[in-house]
């Protein structure tokens, strides 16, 4: 709170060494004597004399325009000592998808296949996220950054539904855990605040040890979805959720209905990826504005007969 005191702007604040000295001089100047005092009898001056009201009262206009000064620059400096959300901020935080394009996902156990499915599902995602950042990260025996961090959900879709295990580079099961150093590595390119989330339908022993490497690095956060058929395909929901608890995050399997992408909607938007970055989005509160009614009550003074500042 207060030791948190300090000026936004503070350079307005060598504004004062001008207000000072036009203050010291409007003083020194109504303090000059009139012509007249030095030609005529005391007495006989101080009798013919008029003075304006303001001379005459202990409280003087200058007095009064001096304080309006120092308030005004006070509220140009920008005093304040109160951190709020940036109105630029991002609402929510950016999702790196990993999506898993080996021959496994090529299982039809759930219809059209759990790659294709998996596609759909994350179209109805983005229907969640629109306005949001999204990565995309695509892996098969090697990693690859298919998309750098977006707000565009149709581009996402697009590159999504091009995904097939024929044209990734290297065929097999592994390299989730260079998928995920991938995606953690662009939330920081970015730096965007969010986390990961692994699409796949198994995650290989060491796999799971690379992944729990980044993450120590990083501190990086990753949800897990499960694809797959438990009756029907070789498919173990309870490893993916194994790994989802040891990599920090949340597991969600597959449902035939939205309702599964609306969790992990839910699940993404509120959780900050990379450790250190709690604060991004914030800026220093306008506090000034407690000083106006200060200048507004000093302006009423005008109003009175009299009250002026000879700059003459």
């Amino acid at each position: 709170m207060i030791g948190d005191f300090h000026f936004i702007r503070p350079w307005w604040l060598l504004a004062l060494l001008p207000a000072v000295w036009l203050i010291l001089a409007l003083i020194r100047r109504s303090r000059v004597p009139d012509g007249w005092s030095e030609v005529m009898d005391p007495e006989l001056f101080a009798a013919l004399e008029v003075k304006p009201e303001g001379d005459q009262a202990v409280l003087k206009p200058i007095h009064v325009l001096s304080f309006m000064w120092v308030v005004m620059i006070g509220v140009m400096a920008g005093p304040t000592w109160k951190l709020i959300p940036s109105p630029l901020a991002e609402e929510s935080s950016a999702l790196v998808i990993v999506m898993k394009v080996s021959e496994s996902m090529e299982v039809r156990d759930i219809q059209p296949s759990r790659l294709k499915r998996a596609q759909q599902k994350v179209e109805d995602l983005m229907e969640f996220r629109r306005g949001t950042d999204h990565g995309l990260i695509a892996y098969s025996g090697s990693a690859h950054r298919v998309m750098p961090i977006t707000k565009d959900p149709g581009i996402i879709v697009s590159f999504v539904q091009a995904l097939d295990p024929t044209i990734m580079p290297t065929p097999g099961e592994s390299g989730l855990g260079q998928a995920i150093e991938l995606a953690a590595a662009e939330l920081e390119r970015t730096g965007k605040t969010g986390s990961i989330l692994v699409i796949a339908d198994d995650i290989l022993p060491q796999d799971l040890e690379e992944a729990l490497e980044v993450k120590r690095n990083t501190g990086v956060i990753v949800h897990i979805y499960g694809i797959g058929n438990q009756v029907e395909g070789s498919w173990n929901p309870g490893t993916l959720q194994q790994a989802a608890r040891q990599l920090g995050g949340a597991f969600v399997e597959i449902q035939p209905d939205i309702g599964d992408m609306q969790l992990v909607a839910e699940i993404a938007s509120s959780e900050i990826g990379l450790v250190g970055e709690a604060q991004e989005g914030q800026q220093w509160a306008e506090m000034g504005y407690w000083l106006i009614p200060f200048l507004v009550l000093g302006s009423l003074l005008w109003f009175r007969s009299g009250w002026n500042v000879d700059y003459s």
